[in-house]
């Protein structure tokens, strides 16, 4: 049975949790590797994962791989698919994990009882040796592999396939369609790539040139010509070493939004058409012609009026104004500090109190990065199913510093940031002389710490308060596809 592979409907109760599974350490029982998974995949990524089992059942492209157990006769060992058996077993029976917190219980039964009939009680699945079983699971999980493995899509594959198959479009999606339509020009991302385009069209460029998502019809020809200057604009900059992949909304404005008003001045931007309406009736229509009347009015009656009426950029947040811990739960004991530290840094950000209390600002902001990084590296895993967090722990007796904790990013990068973050990571964090080393200063000689000359409130600018938010969201789940 070597290279054979048996796929049959198997029962769930003769399937067994795969102790030895790569995403964590050996575990003594199945109740442990359970508990295990549970926490290094992310609590709320398993009920997440629950949750859409349930309602649309298991992925038929993606079948568990077993191995019969020559200990316990009709019984399979599951190699690959042990998350997926996990989240099965605690929608049958959620009361009976002791590692489930009393709020996730409550959901997960309520899942359970609206999906009560869709829930599987078998799975199909394929039934091979050992060796055979460990090569498919090595081409699953190990990337590329020289083209023998599995070949992620990138930005660009995301894209097309949302607007070929998906519903969502972003302004982005707009820009390159109707500039394709308009004016025939279909290779923008060829000038910049799709993520670096999608990072110059920060809220205040949007709003300045009147984009709306809601609305297609505001992605008139006019607003597209200048979109693409736009894009030109940014790819100049970008080859000059000015990357686009390290801008941040300030950025953006600095560089484009001269170029708007300049545009704007010389040549006033089409009216923006209204909406069509749903249900289209002779009040819709008196109330569109209405609008765009009285907008034409309006550009007519003010045409000289100065720059200073035009479109501004919006006003930049007070230090950690924007930190978002709303995805953090509560019950986990992990999240518990990030919290605490987070709604105090909110508190002197809404009081703009960083100027009276710049000491406890910064050891504040410091003591949120680390706690960050630390519970960021506990729920990432590395190619062996070993969180991060343990082997810099071993190395450093369980008490890294804080700069070995980013060296420790620079040097195993993979699988702990995407592309752009890590960019942004050394942006703000790589270069400790930038936040890291004041920081230092202040803990060991507070005597010589001078805010004004380390300009605190402007840490977070740097791309500080994008990655904490960014690093946030990992722990919670929330960017898990």
């Amino acid at each position: 049975m070597k290279n054979n592979v048996e796929r049959r409907e198997i029962s769930l109760s003769s399937l067994v949790i795969f102790a030895e599974n790569p995403r964590h350490e050996p575990a003594e029982n199945e109740e442990k590797a359970m508990e295990l998974l549970w926490i290094i995949v992310g609590s709320q990524k398993m009920v997440n994962l629950a949750k859409d089992i349930a309602e649309n059942g298991l992925n038929p492209n993606e079948l568990p791989i077993l191995v019969p157990l020559a200990s316990k006769k009709g019984k399979f060992e599951v190699y690959d698919g042990n998350r997926r058996l996990t989240a099965l077993r605690i929608l049958s029976d959620p009361d009976k994990y002791d590692f489930i917190s009393t709020s996730q219980k409550s959901k997960l039964k309520s899942i359970a009882q609206t999906n009560l009939s869709r829930i599987p009680k078998k799975v199909f699945a394929c039934i091979t040796s050992q060796e055979h079983a460990l090569s498919l699971i090595k081409k699953t999980h190990t990337g590329v592999d020289s083209g023998r493995g599995r070949t992620p899509w990138g930005a660009e594959e995301i894209r097309r396939f949302e607007l070929k198959y998906g519903t969502r479009k972003d302004t982005t999606d707009y820009i390159l369609e109707k500039a394709n339509e308009y004016f025939e020009i279909d290779n923008l991302t060829k000038r910049l790539s799709i993520t670096s385009i999608r990072r110059i069209f920060f809220a205040s460029v949007k709003n300045a040139l009147g984009f709306d998502e809601k609305n297609p019809a505001s992605f008139t020809k006019d607003r597209i010509c200048l979109a693409i200057k736009l894009i030109e604009k940014a790819a100049e900059e970008d080859n000059s070493g000015n990357k686009v992949s390290r801008w941040h909304a300030a950025d953006a404005e600095k560089m484009l939004m001269p170029i708007i008003k300049e545009e704007i001045i010389s040549r006033p931007l089409s009216p923006i058409p209204e909406p069509i309406a749903q249900n289209s009736g002779k009040t819709s229509t008196n109330n569109a012609t209405k609008g765009n009347k009285d907008k034409s009015d309006k550009k007519e009656g003010n045409s000289n009026k100065s720059k200073e009426d035009k479109p501004e950029p919006p006003k930049v947040p007070y230090f950690m104004e924007g930190l978002d811990l709303s995805g953090l739960s509560k019950n986990e004991q992990g999240n518990h500090g990030i919290i605490s530290i987070g709604n105090e840094l909110l508190k002197i950000s809404k009081n703009k109190a960083v100027d009276n209390y710049p000491l406890a600002s910064a050891m504040l902001l410091r003591s949120l990065v680390e706690a960050v990084l630390i519970r960021h590296l506990k729920t990432k895993t590395d190619e062996e199913g070993k969180p991060h967090w343990s082997h810099l722990a071993n190395e450093t007796n369980g008490y890294p510093s804080l700069s070995k904790i980013i060296k420790y990013y620079g040097k195993c990068h993979q699988g702990l940031l995407d592309h752009t973050h890590k960019r942004t990571f050394d942006q703000c964090l790589g270069d400790q002389s930038k936040v890291i080393e004041p920081i230092n200063l202040l803990i060991h000689h507070p005597e010589k710490f001078r805010e004004p000359e380390y300009k605190i409130k402007d840490w977070p600018k740097l791309g500080l308060l994008d990655l904490l938010n960014y690093l946030i969201k990992e722990i919670s789940g929330q960017n898990a596809i």
